[in-house]
């Protein structure tokens, strides 16, 4: 079996690529990939489940802040690609308490350094956000629930 770099962890083995052979139909996704979209729609599922509405967007700046716990404001920004005014934005809908003062999602919380620049602050997982980082893992690692494997199967791109 081959494995991909892209699907390592520290904590864990690469995810099998089985012998990684190219699909014989150019218009549809290869079936690995298949695969993998639908781990990561299972996995996407558990965001979806604390926001029906959750963005691609806010899902993005969820795993950012996952990946690397810590980060200002601003660098989360730079690494996702997004102007600082909306990343803090989407932090602001992560956290505890929306950008329209209604309740937020609790997945993040702010906090700021005790030394240095006392204006930056760091983006960190609450309990409640790590919680459902774990159970995105799980969800990732079990393979796709049956409704997702039938719709990455279904998937495919079509020449215009």
């Amino acid at each position: 079996m081959i494995s991909h770099p892209a699907c390592s962890t520290e904590e864990g083995p690469h995810l099998p690529l089985e012998n990684h052979v190219p699909d014989t139909e150019p218009d549809r996704l290869p079936s690995h990939l298949r695969r993998y979209a639908a781990r990561l729609g299972n996995a996407l599922v558990v965001l979806e489940s604390k926001h029906p509405t959750m963005t691609a967007q806010l899902a993005m700046t969820f795993l950012a802040v996952a990946g690397d716990e810590g980060l200002t404001v601003r660098a989360l920004a730079s690494r996702c690609g997004f102007a600082p005014s909306t990343m803090s934005r989407h932090i602001q809908d992560l956290g505890r308490t929306n950008r329209h003062g209604r309740p937020g999602l609790g997945l993040v919380r702010l906090a700021q350094r005790p030394h240095g620049d006392r204006r930056e602050y760091h983006v960190f997982l609450t309990d409640h956000g790590a919680e459902a980082l774990r159970q995105m893992k799980t969800n990732f690692l079990d393979g796709p629930t049956n409704r997702l494997l039938r719709t990455a199967q279904a998937w495919s791109i079509r020449p215009r």
